[in-house]
């Protein structure tokens, strides 16, 4: 019948013999090349009709007979009504697992909609069923907009095309949300007419045993309804900037419901339908009642057949309350105002895997309109360099003279920043890899800022020398911009160490750099700042007051720790160097090798930065050379030695710090073996498990 409506539809014409003929006529190794077909259409070309090639084959090998929704019912194939209790809790147990399946980077056609009640619910006579996958169709939606939205997702974490699917949107959430009430309370109320109407002195032990077993199901089916609907509402929230904001308590409730219901859906999975296994080509998939995994293999791309394992149901509980338990979470950071704070949260979160997770961050943080995220972001800059410098000009009691000038050139500076920390905010959700990526990007634009910062200080610090103000302004806002751009250069070096992108012959110069270069002006830049403050602080009190007493250091948590990092990077870059001259980390050949160029490489994006200036190769060199012809070996490890103990000392002090005290103590030893030659070094091992960048050294 097909091919009857195909030759109407299109004239065919045999042209075999004729392509035979010309390529006859072709000498060997000639080839004719179509401006439209390159090389990259020719390797990314398949064999039609070849199973191993073409995924759409895949159809044609499945042993199913169910081909659609409506042929499935109309063959009795499919059950739309009459479900027991078991098939019904197997149906929504599947179904989650799809659901995670789905959030973790699988598309929707190989997921979700191979449940066939989820193509059209209105089909489904069942009202429980049908509810559900309203409810789920709803959902997916919902989270498929938020991430969207966000735009924090590549390729490998999300795949947004929805097939033209339908996902319910005809009907009202206010409408639907009292009909999945009206369902969780009828489930709740068969779950207590069963326990009512059980009696435990049955003599008869089986009739008792499959009473007691529906009594479970029921009870399963109800907690699963509930954990549906109070999944839904949380994700309905349209504006999850004001919802985390200022209804907390209403997320929170929600969160505790779902959380709660997830314990008692654990308890009753067992007692639902086990899946058939069905074979479709050489992959055997364990398929539920309504669930079909090849349906929508049409539908993918013409692309190598791919395998995809639905998520276990352990791990999808797994998913579900790390999902739940982070969006609490996330409730913390809604009440932060300045970036610091922020950014300190989006780093440690970011190794969060969920991407509909790093999605809602966005959200939280920052309103959905490009407008009104602008104003925020602003906002939330004028809090953090307050916070961190107290700019004189900000300051109520500031004496200049023609302030509104002044005021304005810092509205004009801020609305220049804002952009570029909206950009850096919205690549720290995305994930690792693409971070470093994106991150190496956007150091152009700070480095300008740096400039910007600086002409700006040197403006309003004249100002005040013009007006004989004992206030300093010189320095001010630079220092902000200056601390940020610190930090992200030593983030953007750390994420190599986390991403395994360094080979260990390689270490060295990063552990050089991070101590002597970055970690150097960061911490001379918080000194800075702390003078900055204790200055001015001063010097806007009125002439007779008296002067107040000298306060403890704003930065001197962040100082003594980052002196300890310092003590930590100095001695693995002593530690590595003497064991490449020792041989214990192989350097590759010099004919195959130039590390000049790695080096360049690896520091290459820092180039636009003018403070602090990038430090150029032939500079590292002259100072290593320097440094490794200056002492004998047994120098260099016990150099290590003395670092490791310095930071050790340090990070003590610091519970939070453990498993750096515990790094530092061990490589200490080490070091003290290996420096007073007690010990030699039988096989290196590096350890990176504990803490990326500080790896546990074993001799």
């Amino acid at each position: 019948m097909a091919s009857n409506d195909s030759s109407q539809l299109y004239n065919w014409k045999e042209i075999t013999s004729e392509f035979k003929n010309v390529c006859s006529q072709l000498n060997i190794g000639e080839l004719i090349k179509e401006p439209s077909f390159g090389l990259f259409e020719a390797m990314s070309a398949i064999e039609m009709m070849d199973p191993k090639m073409d995924a759409g084959m895949v159809q044609n090998q499945s042993q199913s007979k169910i081909k659609s929704l409506e042929q499935g019912i109309k063959d009795n194939l499919i059950k739309v009504d009459n479900f027991t209790q078991e098939e019904k809790l197997a149906i929504v147990d599947n179904t989650l697992c799809n659901l995670v399946t789905w959030l973790d980077g699988s598309s929707l056609a190989q997921t979700l909609f191979t449940s066939l009640y989820l193509h059209d619910p209105n089909m489904v006579q069942d009202q429980y069923i049908k509810n559900f996958s309203i409810a789920i169709l709803k959902i997916t939606d919902r989270m498929r907009n938020k991430i969207i939205t966000s735009a924090t997702f590549e390729e490998e974490d999300f795949q947004p095309l929805n097939y033209n699917f339908k996902f319910a949107n005809d009907l009202a959430d206010n409408v639907f949300l009292n009909s999945l009430k009206t369902i969780e309370d009828t489930s709740a109320k068969y779950y207590r007419h069963l326990k009512g109407e059980f009696k435990s002195d049955n003599v008869d032990k089986e009739k008792v045993e499959k009473e007691l077993k529906e009594i479970d199901m029921a009870f399963g089916l109800w907690h699963r309804m509930k954990f549906t609907r109070s999944f839904y509402q949380l994700i309905n929230f349209q504006d999850e900037h004001h919802a985390f904001a200022n209804n907390s308590e209403e997320v929170i409730k929600h969160i505790n419901s779902c959380l709660e219901a997830l314990t008692k859906i654990k308890e009753t999975h067992d007692l639902g339908a086990k899946p058939e296994m069905v074979k479709v080509a050489k992959t055997t998939y364990p398929v539920v009642m309504g669930f079909e995994p090849t349906i929508n293999q049409k539908l993918l791309p013409p692309t190598f057949p791919r395998f995809i394992k639905i998520q276990s149901f352990e791990s999808t509980l797994d998913y579900l309350n790390q999902l739940f338990n982070k969006l609490n979470e996330l409730l913390r950071v809604s009440k932060m105002k300045t970036f610091n704070e922020i950014y300190e949260f989006c780093s440690n979160f970011s190794h969060v895997q969920s991407v509909f997770l790093r999605s809602m961050l966005q959200l939280i943080v920052l309103p959905r309109s490009s407008f009104d995220k602008g104003i925020a972001m602003k906002n939330i800059l004028l809090n953090t360099v307050q916070k961190f410098v107290a700019p004189p000009i900000l300051n109520a009691k500031c004496p200049v003279n023609n302030k509104d000038v002044c005021l304005q050139l810092v509205d004009n500076f801020m609305n220049k920043c804002t952009p570029s920390f909206v950009t850096l905010f919205q690549i720290l959700g995305h994930n690792k890899a693409r971070q470093r990526e994106k991150m190496a990007h956007i150091f152009e634009e700070f480095a300008s800022l740096q400039e910007e910062a600086d002409n700006l200080d040197s403006i309003l610090h004249s100002f005040f020398v013009q007006q004989k103000l004992a206030l300093v302004h010189y320095g001010c806002f630079s220092s902000w911009i200056l601390n940020h751009n610190l930090t992200l250069m030593r983030q953007f070096l750390l994420s190599g160490f986390e991403l395994e992108l360094f080979s260990k012959y390689e270490c060295h110069y990063v552990y050089w750099y991070l101590c002597e270069i970055i970690l150097n002006w960061h911490t001379s830049t918080l000194n800075r700042v702390d003078n900055f403050l204790l200055t001015n602080e001063i010097n806007l009190l009125p002439k007779n007051a008296k002067k107040p007493k000298k306060k403890k250091s704003v930065f001197e948590k962040e100082i003594t720790l980052q002196t300890a990092d310092r003590h930590m990077f100095s001695a693995f870059y002593q530690a590595f160097r003497a064991f490449l001259i020792e041989g214990y980390i192989k350097s590759p050949s010099a004919d195959f090798d130039c590390e000049e160029y790695r080096y360049n490489h690896r520091l290459g994006p820092f180039q636009f930065f003018t403070t602090p200036a990038v430090c150029l190769y032939n500079q590292f060199k002259d100072k290593d050379e320097y440094f490794i012809q200056s002492y004998e070996l047994n120098k260099l490890y016990g150099f290590a030695k003395d670092h490791f103990e310095m930071a050790k000392g340090i990070y003590e002090k610091y519970p939070e710090c453990a498993l750096q005290t515990k790094i530092s103590k061990n490589n200490f030893v080490v070091m003290r073996l290996l420096s007073s030659g007690l010990k030699k070094v039988q096989k290196l091992e590096l350890d990176f498990s504990e803490v990326a960048y500080f790896p546990s050294i074993r001799i």
